[in-house]
């Protein structure tokens, strides 16, 4: 009898024991923030939680630097949560000095494409993302990515599915191609009038002689010539395949 009544009270104990504690995971549960699963090229991104409110009672507020994690270029953001939330914005941020510049801002639902290319663009993106759940959860992230600068002509590369140009000329300064006819899909197109001095900011391009006319797609040179009437037969070509 005392047997049965210690088994009962055991059971009854360690019950109330699972509810207790269900409850508190429940509960715990839902006064913090869900995850935010960020990477770039599988890496995880770090990131900060800037508000965290439940049913409009903020539970969470920071005001701390975003923490920095450094990218390669041509690298895809992906963005996912723990807990899928019922829709998200994206704000992406151009960074210069103290100034920031609102350049991109998506609103994502949960059917929405979750991945975006850094591109070629060297220097500080910063990302904010404000999601809403339909448990009455909302929560604001934030994080910075430093885009690194791989080669010196980085910056000459274009868009992704684009071409850019760099033209030095010789001591004629003139170009063989009209340009500003918009006649050619390159962008950006980077004229430089050498003037007898060949340019030494992009040693990996070994230019050594003027004129040099030298095209991009989104990763490196594809291109290269001296003689104006090769040139002017590449970008017809490119025209044609389009």
């Amino acid at each position: 009898m005392k047997k049965n009544l210690l088994l009962i009270v055991v059971l009854v104990f360690g019950g109330a024991l699972s509810l207790y504690t269900l409850d508190k995971a429940k509960t715990k549960k839902l006064h913090t923030p869900p995850e935010l699963l960020a990477t770039v090229d599988g890496d995880k991104v770090a990131y900060q939680i800037r508000s965290f409110e439940r049913d409009g009672i903020i539970i969470v507020e920071s005001k701390k630097e975003d923490p920095i994690t450094k990218v390669n270029p041509r690298t895809k953001l992906l963005i996912d949560f723990a807990e899928e939330p019922e829709s998200f914005i994206v704000s992406e941020i151009d960074n210069f000095g103290d100034e920031e510049d609102f350049i991109r801002t998506e609103d994502w639902n949960t059917f929405s494409f979750r991945e975006y290319a850094l591109g070629n663009s060297v220097g500080y993106k910063s990302y904010v993302i404000h999601a809403k759940w339909v448990n009455g959860k909302e929560a604001t992230y934030s994080f910075k990515l430093d885009v690194k600068q791989l080669v010196s002509y980085q910056g000459l590369l274009p868009r992704e599915h684009e071409n850019s140009a760099l033209i030095i000329l010789g001591k004629s300064g003139v170009s063989p191609v009209n340009f500003d006819e918009n006649k050619y899909d390159l962008s950006p197109i980077h004229t430089m009038d050498a003037d007898g001095k060949l340019p030494s900011g992009y040693p990996e391009l070994k230019i050594e002689s003027t004129p040099t006319y030298i095209i991009f797609d989104y990763t490196q040179e594809v291109f290269r010539t001296d003689d104006d009437e090769e040139l002017i037969k590449y970008l017809e070509s490119m025209q044609s395949k389009e």
